[in-house]
């Protein structure tokens, strides 16, 4: 998505203006297809009268993904959500701010009232508003993600008295020239940091990843997926914050620290189709049936949705459940051994 095309989309204001106008939906879980909607609007005859059809399992599946496809456009501007500039955003990501930085106390800096916006969006806009991508050469934690994944990893908490997040996840390296935007080393170095991880180190690294077709579901809600993995479900709900020093909180999985595993999560498919035929996207959030990340990956990779080679990326990066392995294959990649 260009900048240009971004000025043209929609605040949120308007989206929720624009939404709240629509017929009485039904909702429609699960992917775009004539069974799905026919089994909630009545039977296929039904569904083919709503969409204004002949009777023809061909024809109403042919106009259902055109209106899938259309209802997943994205229509609103990632900024939209924190509306405190693309700078707040990309020092959000990078751990920094207030959100991730202050401490409730003393009736202070209360998480629930200073990202208040994000528990508003939310409940307001999560289901139903497909926001834009983000990356951009400004925000280069999301910028051309090669390995179709994204992950965040915190190192503390911040709510309830919590001062550490769950323990999930141990990390190995941190890779300091692939984030050079974050840490602000030049990247041309080959700086790397090696973590010798122990049980008092406390890390959650959470994430999710897409289909390679940018029309497929996933793919064109990534950026909606993100909200709520990165300012709903970790901050706003579990109160994880900051990132592991030299790496982003969250980013691209190629920038991010190789990490023993990651809890996967994802935005399911659904829509809502009102009685005039209207097809509005209807998503809703939660964790993955897969137990990892790195689960996940594989699972798309064996039904065609990415490569076997990006699945194994992923895999590497986030997924070996032991750091020993994982950091004795970087050093292997740098042709490096590790001393007795």
């Amino acid at each position: 998505t260009t900048a240009a095309q971004r000025l043209r989309g929609r605040t949120l204001a308007e989206e929720l203006e624009i939404q709240s106008k629509r017929e009485l939906q039904t909702v429609v879980t699960g992917e775009c297809t004539t069974a799905n909607f026919a089994d909630k609007t009545g039977g296929q005859a039904a569904l083919a009268g709503l969409l204004g059809v002949s009777n023809d399992a061909a024809t109403i599946q042919a106009t259902l993904t055109t209106k899938c496809q259309a209802a997943t456009e994205a229509t609103v501007a990632f900024g939209e959500i924190t509306y405190k500039g693309r700078q707040f955003d990309k020092a959000f990501f990078d751990g920094e701010t207030s959100w991730n930085e202050q401490v409730e106390n003393d009736g202070k800096y209360v998480l629930s009232q200073d990202a208040g916006r994000v528990k508003s969006v939310h409940d307001a806009a999560a289901a139903t508003t497909v926001f834009e991508w983000p990356g951009s050469d400004y925000m280069t934690n999301f910028n051309n993600c090669a390995a179709n994944s994204v992950t965040c990893c915190y190192v503390d908490a911040r709510l309830n008295g919590a001062t550490d997040p769950d323990d999930n996840s141990d990390v190995c390296v941190v890779e300091l020239y692939a984030a050079p935007k974050t840490n602000h080393i030049q990247a041309n170095g080959g700086a790397y940091t090696i973590f010798d991880a122990s049980a008092d180190d406390k890390t959650y690294c959470h994430g999710f990843v897409y289909s390679d077709d940018e029309n497929a579901f996933d793919n064109k809600v990534k950026a909606t997926t993100l909200f709520e993995m990165a300012m709903y479900d970790g901050l706003y709900s579990k109160g994880y914050v900051r990132n592991v020093p030299g790496a982003p909180m969250c980013g691209c999985i190629e920038q991010m620290p190789i990490v023993s595993n990651a809890a996967c999560v994802e935005t399911k498919e659904g829509y809502s189709i009102s009685a005039d035929g209207d097809v509005s996207v209807y998503m809703t959030y939660g964790a993955c049936e897969e137990k990892s990340l790195s689960e996940k990956a594989a699972a798309m990779a064996d039904a065609g949705k990415i490569s076997e080679g990006t699945a194994l990326r992923i895999q590497d990066r986030a997924g070996s459940g032991d750091c020993e392995k994982s950091t004795a294959s970087f050093m292997n990649s740098k042709f490096l051994v590790k001393s007795a």
